[in-house]
């Protein structure tokens, strides 16, 4: 509830002010009012409520000085309009030693229900730079925190479209038996059309592969395995049961060794091809050969 302070008197504490709220008799304090009760202890302040009109702001503010308050809050009638309180008495603006406020007329009939409260009035008056000084530090915090949920959201946001990529290249290659009507044709590593009953490894980019020829270029790429075709990344298991590197080598060298006794087998059928093709010299011709020549024969 804003209540801006009088003309004169000295302000109100850097902190604040705290006490008791009690209504004043009479209520328009144009005259000496009831003192306070007598204080708990030294700390404890009293302020008092205080109606306008009737007399100056500097003589309501006098009495409650004189009678132990130590703030004094005048309240509006009928009005809920603000004023500057003001006194042109020169002599009460020098005596005057307590702060004091001014506020509407709503303002007042909520201190009023207060003051007559079982558990009575605790109030607060607050100078407006420092309430100021708050709301600013406030609205620095609510700023740095809504900042915070701005760039915290971004964050979650971009981690979780980056996550399925990143899902998707952490899958190991998966194993499947090759049928006719698939969408794999060929192997790109080994450039040979794929057959009814291929085991066909599929790594996590999609593409397939013969088994043996992947594993093969896995074995190659000693940090980052990557896709022959796409070059993306892709997860193997440190000990990944399908990946079995000897076993590929073996076969590998098997099938080198049947592909070389094969050739030995045509080289040697083509050289017992061309010796039987050879023509061998017929015995008639070494009789005429060594022979005498033979006499012309005459006719009888």
């Amino acid at each position: 509830m804003r209540a801006p302070p009088a003309l004169f008197g000295p302000p109100l504490p850097g902190k604040g002010l705290t006490g008791y709220l009690i209504e004043a008799m009479p209520a328009n304090a144009c005259h000496p009012i009831e003192s306070p009760p007598a204080p708990r202890n030294s700390s404890t302040a009293f302020i008092v409520l205080i109606r306008s009109y009737d007399c100056t702001f500097g003589a309501k503010v006098r009495h409650t000085q004189q009678d132990g308050y130590r703030d004094a809050i005048v309240h509006n009638v009928n009005s809920r309009a603000l004023v500057d309180m003001a006194t042109g008495m020169e002599e009460i603006q020098q005596w005057i030693a307590i702060s004091s406020v001014f506020t509407g007329e709503a303002t007042s009939k909520l201190l009023k229900k207060v003051c007559h409260s079982d558990e009575g009035a605790h109030v607060i008056l607050v100078p407006e730079y420092y309430l100021y000084r708050v709301i600013n530090i406030l609205v620095a915090i609510v700023t740095g925190i809504l900042f915070i949920v701005k760039y915290t959201m971004r964050y979650h946001i971009w981690r979780k479209r980056r996550n399925p990529l990143r899902e998707e290249q952490g899958k190991e290659p998966s194993t499947s038996m090759f049928n006719r009507g698939a969408k794999y044709t060929e192997c790109a590593i080994c450039l040979e059309m794929y057959e009814k009953g291929d085991m066909l490894k599929i790594l996590s980019c999609s593409h397939a592969y013969h088994g043996k020829c992947i594993d093969l270029w896995l074995l190659t790429q000693t940090r980052n395995k990557t896709c022959p075709l796409c070059m993306q990344r892709v997860t193997v298991a440190a000990e990944n049961p399908d990946l079995d590197i000897e076993g590929c080598l073996e076969e590998e060298r098997d099938e080198g060794n049947q592909e070389d006794e094969e050739d030995g087998h045509i080289r040697e059928w083509q050289l017992g091809e061309n010796k039987m093709n050879q023509k061998s010299p017929h015995p008639c011709e070494h009789l005429c050969l060594d022979g005498p020549p033979l006499a012309p024969t005459a006719a009888p």
